[in-house]
C-alpha cells in the first residue's frame, strides 16, 4: 500500500534524459508543487589529498520526519532548540578527514538564513553559503570560525542527472560536477556530485501509515566512489518495515554524467568488520571498518564489486548517521582498479533487535 501511494516513478526515464529540472532546485518549503514537508542539498567529494581525503555537505530543511535522519534536538523541545516552529529548521554539517574539520550546528531560516524565492544565492548566517550560476555554476563556502576552518568551491554541474526516485511526493537526483576547492589557501582539482531531494506525504496514504514507515526506517546506506580513469560509482541501499529493501547502484563518467550501468535489486553488502559507534549527542549506530558491495546477476555472475576499508575518522552525518572515507579496489566488468570512496551509514537494527529481546 506504502508504495503503491507514492504513484508512478519516473526515475528511470528522467534519468535517461538530459537534465532541464533546474527550476525545482530550490530549498523553500512553498515552493511550486509543495508544501514539501522537507528539502535537501548534498555534495560528496570522495578524493583529497591528505589530511582531507573527502570533502561533503549535508543541508536539510524542515525537519525529516524519517526517524534516522531527524534533528529533533533542534527543534522545539529538543536540548540545542534554535526555533520555536520545526517548519523553520534547517540544518548544515559539513566535514573532512583533516583534524577539527567538522561542523555541525541548526538554524532557524526565518531569522538567520537567506532564502530567495530563486533559490540563490542562499545563506547560512555567517558560516556556509552556496551560489547558483544555473542552470551549470556553482560556489560554495564555509568559513567556521568557532572550528578554525573554511573552504571555497567552484564547480561545474552535469545537465545529466541519475533520478534515484522521481514521484509527485518525493523526488531525489544526482549531478556529476567538476571544478576546483580551496582548502587553506591551496588549490585543488575536484570531482563528485552534488544532490537535491525534496519530500512530502503522498495524499492517498493515510497519515498513520506514513508515520509508521517514517519510524520503521532504521537502515540507510549510501556511497559515492570516484575511480581513477573519470568514472563514478553512486550505490547504497534502504530498509523500512512496509516494503522490500530498496537497492541501487548507477556506474557513470565526471564529468558529462553518462550513466554506463544501472542495477536496481542485485545490490549485495557484505560488512567484514564493524562496530557500535556514538555520535556527539550520545547516540549509536554500526558502521563497518570493512565491507564489500557486490551486483549478481543472471545465475551468479558478478559484474561489480568494491572492497572498502574506512580509513578516515567517522564524522556526525545527517540524523543518527555517519560520514567516513574509505580506500577502495573495484573490480567492475573484470577489471579492477583501486579507487577512492565516501559514505553517509545509518544502521539501527541491531541494537532495534536487542532492544526487543
Amino acid at each position: 500500500m506504502a508504495a503503491k501511494a507514492l504513484g508512478p516513478n519516473e526515475a528511470s526515464a528522467r534519468t535517461a534524459q538530459p537534465f532541464n529540472a533546474w527550476d525545482i532546485i530550490r530549498p523553500s518549503l512553498h515552493a511550486p508543487g509543495g508544501p514539501w514537508g522537507w528539502t535537501h542539498y548534498g555534495i560528496y567529494i570522495p578524493h583529497l589529498p591528505q589530511p582531507y581525503q573527502y570533502l561533503n555537505v549535508l543541508i536539510l530543511v524542515g525537519l525529516v520526519d524519517l526517524t534516522i535522519f531527524n534533528h529533533a534536538e533542534f527543534a522545539p523541545g529538543g536540548p540545542k532548540a534554535v526555533v520555536h516552529d520545526a517548519e523553520h529548521l534547517t540544518t548544515v554539517m559539513t566535514s573532512t578527514a583533516s583534524k577539527g574539520h567538522h561542523f555541525v550546528r541548526g538554524y532557524d531560516s526565518s531569522t538567520d538564513c537567506e532564502f530567495p524565492d530563486s533559490g540563490t544565492p542562499l545563506r547560512w548566517g555567517k558560516d556556509f553559503s552556496m551560489e547558483f550560476t544555473f542552470p551549470h555554476k556553482a560556489v560554495v563556502t564555509g568559513a567556521f570560525e568557532t572550528h578554525d576552518w573554511e573552504y571555497r568551491l567552484e564547480f561545474d554541474m552535469s545537465p545529466q542527472a541519475v533520478w534515484f526516485i522521481a514521484t509527485p511526493f518525493y523526488e531525489h537526483l544526482s549531478l556529476p560536477i567538476s571544478g576546483t576547492a580551496v582548502l587553506s589557501g591551496e588549490p585543488i582539482p575536484i570531482s563528485g556530485c552534488i544532490e537535491y531531494a525534496r519530500c512530502k506525504p503522498p495524499p492517498g496514504l493515510p497519515l498513520e501509515i506514513h508515520a509508521a514507515v517514517a519510524r520503521s526506517t532504521n537502515y540507510f546506506i549510501y556511497h559515492v566512489v570516484e575511480l581513477r580513469d573519470g568514472r563514478q560509482i553512486l550505490w547504497g541501499e534502504v530498509r523500512n518495515g512496509f516494503m522490500p529493501p530498496r537497492k541501487f547502484v548507477h556506474v557513470r563518467t565526471v564529468p558529462d554524467g553518462r550513466v554506463l550501468d544501472e542495477y536496481t535489486t542485485e545490490l549485495r553488502v557484505e560488512l567484514l568488520d564493524d562496530e557500535l559507534v556514538t555520535d556527539s549527542s550520545g547516540r549509536q549506530t554500526r558502521v563497518p571498518s570493512k565491507f564489500t558491495a557486490s551486483v549478481v546477476v543472471g545465475s551468479g555472475r558478478k559484474v561489480l564489486e568494491v572492497a572498502g576499508r574506512v580509513n578516515t575518522p567517522l564524522r556526525d552525518g545527517a540524523g543518527r548517521g555517519f560520514v567516513g572515507g574509505y580506500d577502495a579496489v573495484v573490480t567492475y566488468k573484470g577489471e579492477e582498479t583501486r579507487a577512492h570512496g565516501m559514505f553517509e551509514w545509518v544502521d539501527l537494527e541491531l541494537q532495534e533487535q536487542k532492544a526487543n529481546l
